[in-house]
């Protein structure tokens, strides 16, 4: 199985932060925005989210499942 250093690379990325602006990313976040999954923190409720992986299994091939979303404190600290 490919690490997630190698499935970066495999995208055309050196960098995750790379990745998080890139177009996929973005076009992924657009569409997790405009589904009906959860739109604030599953922690705190709040509103202003960031979205989380709980897997990269398929990082640039994202499904909705794969991501949740937390607001920036509880990111930071998962």
């Amino acid at each position: 199985m490919p690490t997630f250093q190698q499935k970066l690379k495999a995208l055309g990325f050196d960098t995750y932060d790379q990745y998080l602006v890139g177009e996929h990313w973005q076009s992924f976040k657009q569409t997790y925005i405009e589904s009906s999954r959860p739109k604030a923190c599953l922690v705190c409720k709040s509103k202003t989210i960031e979205l989380h992986h709980i897997t990269y299994t398929r990082l640039g091939y994202e499904e909705l499942e794969d991501v949740i979303p937390l607001c920036r404190e509880h990111h930071g600290g998962v």
